[in-house]
This record gives structure tokens, C-alpha cells and sequence, in this order.
């Protein structure tokens, strides 16, 4: 099956997530996909919320608020992470600056299926 993979917009963290076209969407795809978007997300929201002058918490849950909006689950709906999830992880370390923006290897690196 192509699963060709396009951008989704979600708020502070619309780069980093994607979908496809295909498929029901938000069923979740494994149980591993699912712990990385909440570690992503965990990481994401402690560099880049302050940027959006969000608390750590509030920032969690827009972005699970928005997940659920969008492909009807929140990280427990992810199917998969992309190839470049442990760059972005890496990319988010303690050099990260919020002038920096959202690093290229986070871009698209939570898939949803739709």
C-alpha cells in the first residue's frame, strides 16, 4: 500500500506531525509509535513552549487537544515515528534556542494514518 505522507497543521507543533490519505485514521499502529509521540511531544513542549510562553502542561495539552481534532486520537493514535525521530531528539538537546525554530529532523516525524 503507498502511504504517501503530508503535513498536518497543529498548532505550536505543526511541523512535526504528519498523516497520510489513506487508511481510518487515529487507530494507532503500535505501542511503540505511541511512547515516542509522547516522549517527543514531553521533549518538544520543554523546549518550544516556553517560546509560545506556554507551561509544560498546557502545552501537552494543546497538542494532544489538537491530535485528538485532527486524527481522532491523541500520541496513542500514532502509527509511526519517521526516520529522522532520534536526529530531532538529538537536535532538541541543550544548544536548542528558540530562535533556532523547529529543527528540519523534527519535521513530519509523528505519523498519523487518515
Amino acid at each position: 500500500m503507498n502511504q504517501a505522507w503530508r503535513m498536518g497543521c497543529v498548532g505550536v507543533l505543526a511541523a512535526v506531525v504528519g498523516c497520510s490519505s489513506s487508511g481510518g485514521g487515529g487507530s494507532g499502529g503500535s505501542g511503540a509509535a505511541a511512547q515516542k509521540c509522547d516522549t517527543l511531544v514531553d521533549k518538544l513542549c520543554e523546549k518550544l513552549g516556553p517560546c509560545e510562553s506556554l507551561t509544560q502542561a498546557d502545552c501537552v495539552s494543546q497538542v494532544n487537544q489538537s491530535f485528538k481534532q485532527q486524527f481522532g486520537a491523541t500520541c496513542s493514535g500514532a502509527d509511526a515515528v519517521s526516520a529522522t525521530y532520534d536526529g530531532c531528539l538529538a537536535d532538541l538537546g541543550p544548544s536548542y534556542q528558540c530562535s533556532m525554530g523547529t529543527p528540519d529532523n523534527c519535521k513530519g516525524v509523528i505519523l498519523f494514518q487518515q
